[in-house]
């Protein structure tokens, strides 16, 4: 299609009133408003599952991986973002403890444009650690507007100690998006 028939079809798209006036030329204003879309996180699905592991007196790892979270940034701004996670102390049916400090994830992050950040390994562990660990961040700036859909995943790390009790053992991993 040429540019001076893509034109034509825009034009007939957008009715414009024009008042005359004094003078050879018309001049008139032509305005319209784009309302901003969101920033949303969606989840592939729920749980996680680890790998089950069996005592014999030396430290074990359990792993797993995080059911990769979609996020999508439609709001046509500057503005950047940060997905980051914390964990809870694992617990087991018998009232056994795991500290979270155990809990590792390497993260990796794709995007269907510019400027996300990938982060290395880390641990995660404890709700109260500031800052929270990152997941996947889109730095903010002038360069933008920064848009469009980045999948976060991460492979998942439990180390416990060599004499822990046997049992099913849970915690809450909480992820933020802000």
């Amino acid at each position: 299609m040429l540019a001076d028939d893509r034109a034509a079809m825009h034009a007939e798209a957008l009715e414009v009133s024009i008042t005359p006036g004094e003078g050879e030329g018309h001049d008139t204003d032509v305005e319209g408003r784009i309302n901003e879309g969101s920033l949303t996180a969606t989840q592939e699905a729920a749980g996680i599952a680890l790998s089950d592991v069996t005592l014999d007196g030396t430290p074990q790892t359990s792993r797993g991986d995080l059911n990769t979270v979609t996020v999508r940034d439609t709001r046509g701004s500057t503005l950047g973002w940060e997905l980051t996670g914390a964990v809870t102390d694992f617990r087991s049916d018998t009232g056994a403890t795991i500290p979270a400090a155990g809990f590792a994830w390497t993260p990796t992050c794709a995007t269907l444009g510019p400027g996300v950040t990938q982060h290395p390994r880390r641990r995660i562990g404890g709700p109260r650690r500031k800052p929270a660990p990152l997941l996947c961040r889109q730095t903010g700036g002038t360069a933008g507007p920064h848009r469009g859909a980045f999948s976060a995943d991460a492979a998942l790390t439990l180390a416990m100690p060599a004499y822990v009790r046997a049992g099913h053992y849970s915690a809450d991993l909480v992820l933020s998006l802000s």
